[in-house]
């Protein structure tokens, strides 16, 4: 809640007064606004008594002392400070936890406390300085123990999930508190917080995405970046690293590279999807889809077209029944919690399962498993043949040795015109509807072996047909056990 400040002068007024008359009465409710925010800041330490609470502390905000350059320029600046407050002992709950949103809160906070910082110093009709105006100038950090909160925040998350992932890995899980006075006794003369106990037996080894090429681009949505920029897998890695060597457990980190685009259980090449029910239709993109369709002016997509299908029939499967019991149906997107199979007959999985099995193969698989590594590199010889790649290449070198022959059966017309390190895609289901790859490496009888651009455009032709078919099996035989979760 905040005291809403309104100038005592309205458009009318404003229109009549001169360009000088009006500049000195914004001036001087500036002023009167800075200097109320100066004397009162109560929306701010209110806020962050509510962001980051404080046991035996309080939060001021104080201008800045000690810098004479700022008192000569009579420009202070203003910094949050936790001091001690011998009133305020009350036990605070809540506002804790590693999550991203906690993350992100703190620093919303603290961009709010620079902004205001950078408002306060500067005066009312001064021009704004950028660039090497600004170089010499000195910006105080105005909220130092929430940037020290900030990182220690970050160390704890990578330090947590290292240690989760270790102890998973040993087989271990938090013992239940015991009701007996002598050992909890016993656990406080000790300081223990955890014990642990045995509920499985060891892994040999601990295995991980390579993350190395996921990195911040240009490419990439801001939020998507600027998570990237919080989540440290480098830093949780290494960790995990160091925590797992004095109990001889090997880390290894496996290629990531289209693990969600196969099918652990059949190798079948697929697309993620998600479940739609009631009320999805006011909700994005299916609330631009259907307005589409319905519009008389305009000519209704394909997409739309199959939107507006698709809840006919969910409405038509959910008359009589209530919100706990409704039906829901698949629908395709990029990036879904399910994945399904373009073809074949394994059931639909959860879509970071099924990545994360197809991790675990990939480790364990040797050159030689094309159907678990789901991709082989290759690049174009000068007389435009198809060959393995060599260079760089430790997977395809041992399966088809230093000179590899050119593989036959390949259409060219499957590559752009631009590619020259194309990558053949295995297709266990015929997909792609190309023939058997040869090559003396592959055995006589070669391999079902497809270029990427015709296997992910019919996997793309395919889903929404697909989806259908799962609907129809989910809803006429009541199959709702089909989703492994």
């Amino acid at each position: 809640p905040t005291a809403r400040i309104v100038p005592q002068l309205n458009v009318r007024e404003a229109a009549e007064l001169g360009q000088e008359e009006l500049r000195t009465f914004l001036k001087e409710e500036i002023l009167r606004m800075q200097d109320r925010v100066k004397g009162l800041p109560d929306v701010l330490i209110r806020i962050a008594d509510r962001v980051v609470p404080l046991r035996g502390k309080a939060w001021h905000w104080k201008p800045l002392e000690g810098d004479e350059r700022l008192d000569r320029e009579k420009k202070l600046n203003f910094r949050l400070i936790a001091e001690t407050d011998n009133g305020n002992v009350r036990m605070v709950r809540g506002q804790r936890g590693l999550s991203m949103e906690r993350i992100e809160q703190l620093e919303e906070l603290r961009r709010r406390c620079q902004s205001l910082n950078r408002a306060l110093k500067r005066a009312p009709g001064e021009k704004a300085k950028f660039g090497r105006s600004s170089q010499d100038e000195e910006l105080p950090d105005p909220c130092p123990d929430i940037l020290t909160k900030l990182e220690h925040i970050r160390e704890q998350r990578v330090d947590q999930t290292a240690h989760l992932i270790l102890a998973e890995a040993l087989g271990l899980r938090l013992k239940g508190p015991s009701l007996e006075k002598a050992h909890r006794e016993s656990r406080k003369a000790r300081d223990v917080h955890g014990e642990y106990e045995v509920k499985r037996v060891p892994v040999d080894f601990i295995v991980l995405e390579d993350l190395q090429r996921y990195r911040t681009t240009q490419g990439r949505a801001s939020s998507e970046n600027s998570r990237l920029m919080k989540w440290c897998h480098r830093a949780v890695v290494d960790k995990l690293m160091q925590l797992a060597e004095p109990f001889g457990l090997t880390v290894i980190l496996a290629p990531a590279a289209y693990t969600s685009r196969f099918c652990s259980r059949s190798g079948v090449a697929g697309f993620r999807a998600r479940e739609v029910g009631p009320g999805d239709e006011k909700r994005y993109p299916f609330h631009d889809l259907l307005k589409r369709a319905q519009d008389p002016k305009r000519e209704p997509t394909e997409e739309a077209r199959k939107a507006e299908e698709l809840f006919r029939i969910l409405k038509q499967l959910n008359q009589e029944k209530t919100l706990g019991t409704a039906k829901t149906l698949l629908w395709p997107q990029p990036g879904g919690p399910i994945f399904v199979p373009a073809a074949g007959s394994a059931p639909v999985m959860q879509a970071d399962l099924n990545a994360a099995i197809n991790i675990g193969l990939r480790a364990l698989a040797s050159p030689q498993a094309i159907h678990l590594l789901h991709k082989v590199r290759t690049e174009k010889t000068p007389a435009g043949e198809l060959v393995p790649k060599q260079e760089g290449n430790k997977r395809e070198l041992a399966l088809f040795g230093k000179k590899g022959a050119a593989f036959s059966g390949i259409r060219m017309e499957e590559f752009k015109a631009g590619a020259s390190k194309p990558n053949l895609f295995f297709d266990a289901a015929g997909i792609a509807k190309s023939e058997r790859v040869g090559h003396p490496a592959l055995g006589k009888s070669g391999c079902p072996l497809a270029g990427g651009r015709s296997l992910w455009g019919a996997v793309k032709e395919r889903q929404h047909a697909r989806c259908l078919e799962m609907n129809r099996r989910r809803n006429e035989k009541d199959l709702e056990d089909e989703i492994v979760l």
